[in-house]
């Protein structure tokens, strides 16, 4: 009875948002970008994985985003965010980049509990702004489909993509 108890509560932690993990840098910031990993294995869904992809594969000196955002809804730190990202060539400087785990194939395959996190970290980010920051999806400054997401709607932007 214990073990089912314990297992229980792991799993409604597992599925519980993350508390906030963001810290508004002191780096001039007016802008954040989202992206997705691209892939939807689950044994992807791991910020160490990503940042090996960028370390080994790409030659970067650390993961290029700064927060991932998971499935379960929980939200991990990547680049430290004090450092400029490595995320969108020529629009790295001034800017925050979050990437949710999936979109491979190019398919929409993000969960509610997923978009819910990332809805309510952006709503913190723009919070601690005060409403000066916009957000961009990567496909806006590059020929990319990235996110796969409808990160307008979802985050209610306007044409400038102020919340």
């Amino acid at each position: 009875m214990q073990s089912l108890l314990s297992s229980l509560a792991s799993l409604s932690q597992a599925a519980s948002p993350s508390p906030s993990v963001f810290v508004k840098p002191t780096r001039y910031v007016s802008r954040v970008f989202l992206h997705c990993t691209a892939s939807s294995y689950p044994h992807h869904d791991d910020i160490e994985v990503v940042r090996k992809w960028h370390v080994e594969g790409r030659g970067w000196s650390d993961v290029g985003y700064h927060y991932m955002i998971h499935r379960d809804g929980s939200i991990s730190v990547g680049r430290d965010i004090e450092r400029i990202p490595a995320a969108q060539k020529g629009h790295n400087k001034g800017s925050i980049a979050i990437a949710l785990h999936g979109g491979g194939h190019g398919k929409d395959d993000f969960g509610k509990i997923q978009l819910r996190a990332l809805k309510r970290f952006c709503d913190e980010i723009n919070q601690a702004y005060e409403g000066n920051i916009t957000f961009h999806g990567h496909s806006e400054v590059a020929l990319r489909d990235c996110p796969v997401y409808d990160y307008r709607s979802l985050l209610g932007l306007d044409k400038k993509g102020a919340m």
